[in-house]
Formats: structure tokens, sequence, C-alpha cells
């Protein structure tokens, strides 16, 4: 249901809201399943709700991980 919500609140706008509840499920993104790229998917409407929301050091943060886990272009432009 937390996930639910972060994206509607990301839909809507409240990039605030949604980067709360996103941050609050990311442990649990493995838990919905998909593959790894759609897991992915849930770790980039986090990195545009921080960034949307002003929390650059929140996204610095998670893009850094990432890119230590694997080379990405358009993760490192964004960085």
């Amino acid at each position: 249901m937390g996930l639910a919500h972060a994206l509607a609140a990301y839909v809507e706008g409240d990039h605030a809201t949604a980067s709360d509840l996103l941050l609050g499920e990311e442990a649990g993104f493995v838990r919905y399943g998909g593959s790894h790229a759609q897991r992915e998917v849930f770790e980039d409407t986090l990195l545009q709700a921080l960034t949307r929301a002003e929390r650059y050091d929140e996204a610095t943060t998670r893009l850094l991980a990432r890119l230590d886990r694997r080379e990405s272009r358009l993760d490192a432009g964004l960085l």
C-alpha cells in the first residue's frame, strides 16, 4: 500500500511526500518481485522524486551507490 501511495504522490506532483514514502519502501523494493530492471524503475522514481523535492544530497548518495554497482552514462549525467 505504501508504494501505491508513493507513486500517487509522485504523479500528483507532491515530490516531498513521494520521496518520504519511497524511502520508507526502499528496503522492500525486492519483495515486489519482477526483474532487476523492473525494480530499478522504483529506484529511478525515487531519484527523480528526491531531485524534484530538492533533496540533492540524498539523491547524490543513491546515485553514487548505483554507479558503484554498475556504470551508467545516464546516471553519471544526472549526477
